[in-house]
């Protein structure tokens, strides 16, 4: 309280306003609870990871596609740019470990190719199954969903 009243005095505000001064308490609760938590949100998200567990959707799995995205157009047409953008990188790291290059080596490798390819490992990997987990679910959801915003 002693706070607030000092705070009031110093901004102009009557001492028998009393929703200024709860406006104010208010406002002043807020930064102090964002300035006591700030230090602590790593933790606070580890913890919240633990207890809620991890929710987050698999690779070939739409993530922006959804029923709230179709009410508007320039939301659904963001959502499929989105997802295709998605795709496109899923595509690329795929071809990378279909040639034995990981995707960030392609992209840093334009001077450097040769000898890129030639330090390449052989990786032993089903790439029907690494197809099915990482493109094909995602571009069957894209193109349901495009069928779906068009109508």
């Amino acid at each position: 309280m002693q706070a607030v009243d000092t705070i009031s005095i110093g901004i102009g505000v009557a001492a028998t306003d009393a929703i200024l001064k709860l406006a104010i308490f208010h406002t002043f609760f807020n930064v102090v609870g964002v300035m006591v938590m700030v230090p602590f949100i790593s933790q606070l998200v580890y913890f919240l990871e633990d207890v809620l567990g991890d929710r987050s959707r698999g690779v070939g799995e739409a993530r922006f596609l959804n029923d709230a995205a179709l009410e508007l157009p320039d939301t659904a047409i963001k959502a499929i740019l989105r997802e295709t953008r998605r795709l496109y990188n899923n595509a690329t790291d795929l071809m990378g470990q279909g040639i034995g290059i990981h995707d960030s080596r392609l992209l840093t490798a334009k001077d450097d190719l040769e000898e890129t390819l030639s330090q390449k490992k052989v990786v032993e990997i089903d790439l029907e199954k690494a197809y099915q987990n990482s493109i094909g679910g995602l571009y069957g959801s894209i193109v349901e969903f495009s069928v779906r915003a068009q109508s």
